[in-house]
């Protein structure tokens, strides 16, 4: 029986290996193929010849490269390895995350997020953002952050850095800014006063739902609760171009939902920099 094309492109490491390679470097002869995957003439040869049956390369004298059948397979294929990966690496921790509120065409993209690791919390530091994390924000030459929970050091952080004339834009949902109206009156006129920060609320608070999200020029971390609404504090990063690009994206989708408020009022709190930090991200995404 003849086999399918999912069986020769996925049912063999090294076919699979050849398929990307040449998707992603373009022509090679067999010698630039064998030296890069590092497989013998033996090993490799067959797999080749079952890829030309397929239609999927074009040989043309010693050299290789994928049919256009062959790319817009590869192009699918590529996105499922890579969406693979992504929960392979961490399964543990995607299998129990509550998904639900990043918007379907970020979610279908999540695999951008690319390599990611995870930081554990330090016994000693509980009700403290992990020392990276705010290592990273003072390195950065803007940070976006979206919030549905309330952290006692978190206006105090982004403070410290706008004080550093770091641009800062930070979401909250209308509950958060509450909380941080009766506990960080202090912060929150800190804040004001930096020339490039702006706070926006969302007062449709499933909007953002159970997710908080820190993005910058440099790193993207995002803290998510599990299915049944709980919060371990594990935080995901990654520092990968086209997972900040998703962060941006998608900080920039709530951000157009949300409301910017005028601190000189009771429902609008928005201070004269945000314009900087918008083109900072319209920028980086186009």
């Amino acid at each position: 029986m003849k086999p399918t094309l999912v069986d020769v492109t996925l049912m063999s490491e090294k076919r699979t290996n050849v398929l990307m390679l040449l998707y992603c470097k373009g022509k090679k002869n067999i010698d630039e193929i064998k030296n890069t995957l590092d497989v013998s003439s033996s090993g490799i040869m067959p797999q080749m010849k079952k890829l030309v049956e397929c239609d999927l390369l074009i040989h043309e004298k010693d050299t290789y490269e994928l049919s256009d059948m062959g790319k817009l397979i590869v192009e699918k294929m590529q996105d499922l390895l890579s969406l693979s990966t992504l929960f392979e690496e961490n399964h543990d921790y995607w299998k129990n995350r509550d998904l639900s509120k990043i918007p379907i065409h970020m979610l279908r993209r999540i695999s951008e997020l690319g390599q990611c690791s995870l930081l554990e919390p330090d016994r000693h530091h509980l009700f403290e953002h992990h020392p990276e994390f705010i290592e990273k924000i003072h390195d950065s030459k803007y940070v976006m952050m979206i919030s549905s929970s309330f952290h006692p050091q978190t206006m105090s952080v982004l403070c410290d850095a706008a004080e550093k004339d770091i641009g800062v834009s930070f979401i909250v949902t209308r509950s958060v800014f509450d909380r941080m109206e009766e506990d960080c009156q202090n912060e929150l006129e800190r804040f004001h006063n930096c020339e490039h920060t702006e706070l926006v609320i969302d007062n449709e608070e499933e909007e953002i739902g159970l997710l908080t999200l820190a993005v910058s020029d440099i790193f993207v971390y995002i803290w998510l609760f599990d299915k049944n609404q709980r919060f371990n504090r594990i935080t995901l990063i990654s520092y990968d171009e086209s997972a900040l690009n998703w962060g941006k994206e998608l900080f920039m989708y709530y951000r157009n939902l949300a409301t910017a408020v005028d601190k000189d009022n009771e429902i609008d709190y928005c201070n004269h920099g945000s314009n900087l930090i918008t083109q900072n991200v319209d920028n980086s995404v186009s």
